[in-house]
C-alpha cells in the first residue's frame, strides 16, 4: 500500500509540474502580445490572465489534495478528482462568459478598431499555436480546434476586406473559445494521464507478480504449505504461459498510449481482475493436479499392499512415460504364474475434484473355466475391500499369455520390495 501511494504521489507531482510549465509559457506569450495595447484593452487581457492563473491554482490545489488523500482507495481518489475537475470546468466556463459580456459592452473609437482587431486576431492565433504545440487536440476534442481555426480564417478575411467590427467580434470570441478549449484540454489530458499511469502501473505490477511466480509451493489435503515446488506450466499444460502472454499483450497495448481514459479505466476495473482470477485458477489447478498425482500413487500402493497379502510380488511400477500427470501403474506376479496389472487413471474432475479411476486386470494361465476366474476375482475383490478399494463387476475374456515385459514397456521399476502406503497428505 505504501509503495502504491508513493507511486501515485510521483505521478501526480509530474502532472502538476507539466501543467505549471504550460501555464508559464502561456502567460509569457500573452503578456508579450499586449505590450502596445490600449489601457482598456490591457485591462481585459489582465482579467483573462488573472482568471487563467486563478483556475490553474485551483487545479494545482486539487492535485495537491489528491496527493494528500493517499490513504483513500485508488477508486475513490480518482472519482473525487474527476468530480472536482468537472466542477472547476463549469466555473471556468461561466467566468469566460462574463468576460465575453464585458468585451461586448466596451465601446472603442473607430480609428482604433482596426489596430485592436489585429491585436485580438494575433492573440487568438498565438493561443491556437500554443494549443497545437502542447496538446493532441484532435484526439481529445476532435473537430473543435479545426472549427475554431476556420473562424479565425474568417476573421482574417473580414479584416482584409475592411469589415473591422466583424473581425474584432469574431477574434475576441474565438480567443475566449480557445481559452475554454485550452482548459478543457488541460482537464482531459490530466484525467487521461492519471488513468494511463494507473493502468500501466497496475499491469506492470501484475505482470511482475506472474513472472516472479512460475513455481508455487505444493499444498496437502489440509491446505498446509509443503516445501516442494510445483512448475505451473508443467502441471497446467501451458496455462501459466498463456496468462503471462495475455498480460504482456495488455501491457503493450497500454504502452502505445492510444487508449481513451474510459478504456484505461476498463483495464483497471475489468481486465486486471480477469487476468488475476485466471492466474489464481492456474495456481489452484496445478496444486489440485499435483495432489491427484500423489493420490494415484497412494491408491496404487494400497492395492499393492492388499495383493501382497495373497502372495503377489511387485515387478514394475511408475507413471506412464514418466509423466507425473498421467496414470500410475503396477505390475505384479504370483508364484502360480498369475499376473495382475493395476492402473490408476486421472478422472475428468467434472463431478469430483479428487477423482481417479482404478482399473485391475488379471491374467491366469492355469484357469480353465469362467467360474474359476470369477472365484479368483472374488477373492481379490475381498482383499481390495478390506483396504477400502471398491471395484465393479469384471469382464472375463480369453487371451494368450504374455510376459510382463511385453505388457508394460513404459513402466519404470522403482523397487522390488514391498511399498509402504502413505497417507494422501503430501505431494511428490
Amino acid at each position: 500500500s505504501k509503495e502504491s501511494n508513493a507511486e501515485q504521489n510521483i505521478e501526480l507531482l509530474s502532472t502538476l509540474q507539466q501543467m505549471e510549465l504550460r501555464q508559464r509559457q502561456l502567460e509569457e506569450a500573452l503578456v508579450n502580445s499586449q505590450q502596445e495595447a490600449r489601457p482598456v484593452d490591457s485591462e481585459s487581457m489582465q482579467a483573462i490572465l488573472a482568471q487563467n492563473a486563478f483556475y490553474y491554482e485551483r487545479l494545482a490545489r486539487i492535485i495537491e489534495e489528491t496527493r494528500s488523500g493517499a490513504h483513500q482507495s485508488a477508486v475513490s481518489i480518482y472519482e473525487w478528482f474527476s468530480e472536482r475537475m468537472e466542477h472547476e470546468r463549469a466555473e471556468y466556463h461561466q467566468g469566460l462568459q462574463y468576460l465575453a459580456q464585458q468585451l461586448e459592452a466596451q465601446n472603442y473609437k473607430e480609428q482604433a478598431k482596426e489596430k485592436l482587431a489585429r491585436q485580438w486576431l494575433n492573440r487568438a492565433l498565438l493561443l491556437s499555436e500554443f494549443i497545437q504545440d502542447h496538446f493532441d487536440q484532435e484526439r481529445f476534442r476532435p473537430g473543435k480546434y479545426s472549427r475554431l481555426l476556420q473562424r479565425l480564417d474568417l476573421a482574417q478575411g473580414n479584416l482584409a476586406a475592411g469589415a473591422v467590427d466583424a473581425s474584432l467580434q469574431i477574434s475576441q470570441q474565438v480567443f475566449l473559445d480557445l481559452s475554454e478549449l485550452h482548459f478543457e484540454l488541460e482537464h482531459v489530458v490530466m484525467e487521461w494521464q492519471a488513468e494511463f499511469e494507473r493502468a500501466q502501473n497496475t499491469l506492470y505490477g501484475l505482470l511482475n507478480d506472474i513472472q516472479q511466480n512460475p513455481q508455487v509451493s505444493a499444498m496437502d489435503l489440509q491446505g498446509q504449505i509443503l516445501p516442494e515446488q510445483l512448475d505451473l506450466d508443467y502441471w497446467t499444460n501451458g496455462k501459466y504461459s498463456e496468462a503471462l502472454n495475455r498480460c504482456r499483450q495488455f501491457v503493450s497495448v497500454v504502452a502505445e498510449e492510444q487508449l481513451s481514459a474510459e478504456e484505461l479505466r476498463r483495464i483497471h476495473t475489468d481486465v486486471v481482475p480477469v487476468i488475476t482470477g485466471y492466474f489464481d485458477s492456474v495456481v489452484y489447478e496445478a496444486r489440485l493436479k499435483a495432489l491427484n498425482s500423489q493420490l494415484r500413487m497412494n491408491i496404487a500402493e494400497t492395492a499393492l499392499e492388499a495383493l501382497e497379502m495373497h502372495g503377489f510380488q511387485l515387478q514394475d511400477s511408475g507413471y506412464a512415460n514418466k509423466d507425473l500427470r498421467s496414470a500410475f501403474a503396477l505390475q505384479l506376479k504370483n508364484a502360480d504364474g498369475s499376473l495382475v496389472s493395476i492402473e490408476v487413471l486421472p478422472g475428468d474432475g467434472k463431478n469430483q475434484e479428487f477423482a481417479n479411476e482404478l482399473i485391475v486386470k488379471t491374467e491366469h494361465a492355469t484357469l480353465k473355466t469362467e467360474h474359476e476366474a470369477r472365484l479368483q476375482w472374488e477373492e481379490l475383490c475381498h482383499a481390495f475391500r478390506q483396504y477400502n478399494l471398491n471395484v465393479s463387476r469384471p469382464e472375463i475374456q480369453s487371451t494368450t499369455n504374455t510376459s510382463i515385459e511385453d505388457t508394460a514397456p513404459n513402466l519404470r521399476a522403482i523397487s522390488r520390495q514391498r511399498l509402504q502406503l502413505k497417507r494422501p497428505s503430501d505431494v511428490r
